[in-house]
């Protein structure tokens, strides 16, 4: 289980508040369902505001069946099926690379640019509460971002009531992955890995 997180103040930018956002809807759904609400109470001590949000979106995920892991493969598929449908001609939707509460991330081929891409696509619940707007906005924001530590964004749109966003797909093993592999980085390489990581994050921030 993953620790508790403080909510930051109510008078943080758009940008950076739906990233705590996010990232406490992500943790919430990691929690037993009978600890949900008194872990948000904690989590959330200094931004009421914040936690109505996070509940919000935790009910409208509820609503879609969403939160019943059993069922995730059959709404991945028909996820899967919807966007395919949707984008035919555009983009071929090869196989799912991973999902999570907030989105299910595609391997897909653009057609115009004969090119593996990563497509993600916000959960229907989650897409319902945020809006296509407040969606726009944050696209916009990413779009603006260069830095040789952070992905292009390629497309965006809605499509069939599902918000998507497309990125260039870059090939080979997750950090994650490397770390079951090979155990704990050198203290150099963790160190400068780091540095490129607070330089991209910084970047972000710096652009809103």
């Amino acid at each position: 289980m993953r620790s508790s997180t403080r909510a930051a103040p109510t008078d943080m930018t758009d940008s950076r508040r739906w990233e705590r956002l996010s990232k406490l809807f992500e943790e919430a759904l990691d929690q037993p369902t009978a600890e949900r609400a008194a872990w948000l109470d904690s989590a959330c001590t200094d931004d009421p505001e914040l936690r109505s949000e996070v509940s919000r979106m935790l009910s409208a995920h509820l609503r879609t069946g969403l939160l019943d892991r059993s069922i995730a493969p059959l709404e991945d598929e028909d996820l899967q099926g919807r966007l395919s449908q949707a984008l035919a001609g555009r983009y071929v939707i090869e196989e799912t690379l991973g999902a999570g509460g907030m989105a299910t991330v595609f391997l897909g081929h653009e057609a115009k640019h004969d090119r593996k891409v990563v497509l993600k696509v916000l959960q229907p619940g989650v897409a319902a509460r945020i809006g296509a707007a407040r969606f726009l906005v944050e696209v916009r924001i990413a779009a603006r971002l260069s830095h040789p530590h952070i992905l292009t964004l390629i497309d965006s749109g809605e499509v069939d009531g599902l918000l998507y966003y497309v990125m260039p797909y870059v090939a080979g093993e997750s950090l994650r992955e490397r770390l079951v592999r090979d155990g704990a980085l050198p203290a150099a390489e963790a160190v400068g890995l780091l540095r490129d990581i607070a330089d991209a994050l910084a970047h972000a921030h710096a652009a809103g």
